[in-house]
């Protein structure tokens, strides 16, 4: 998948699409078979063949970005539908990147997946897990 561009809100609050906030940002993200089908059935289902079309809009068939507020509502309903608990949508990319980290993903490596240009801004997203810990101590001492 390439990462090109990215929304953002201007200073009049309309959320608009433009270029990531860094050279860093535009990348090529690998993704699993299952997730990769999965957003290819989406695309087909559901986004245009335009270049200006979006992989989330706010109607099917529109241009236009979903705002914030509409996207954290979809998130929610979907959520409900499928029986888990919802979240902010930011949470997932956390998740994700503290999720690559622990499969043994370097530094650069997490810096380049997640578009960052600063080992300060990555490192925002490894979170420490207390199951983790007795793993690495386990790993240390051998007793694995």
């Amino acid at each position: 998948m390439t990462v090109d561009s990215t929304t953002k809100r201007d200073v009049t609050g309309k959320t608009i699409v433009g270029p990531t906030k860094s050279q860093a940002g535009m990348r090529v993200v690998t993704l699993p078979d299952f997730a990769a089908d999965i957003i290819e059935e989406h695309l087909d289902r559901y986004v245009p063949a335009a270049p200006e079309a979006l992989f989330y809009t706010r109607r099917l068939g529109e241009f236009a970005p979903m705002d914030g507020r509409e996207f954290l509502a979809a998130l929610k309903k979907a959520c409900g539908e499928a029986g888990v608990e919802s979240s902010i949508f930011h949470d997932l990319r956390h998740s994700g990147m503290t999720l690559y980290g622990q499969a043994g993903a370097t530094l650069a490596e997490l810096m380049s997946r997640a578009g960052h240009s600063s080992v300060g801004s990555v490192m925002r997203y490894q979170h420490a897990i207390r199951e983790r810990d007795a793993v690495l101590i386990d790993k240390m001492t051998g007793l694995e």
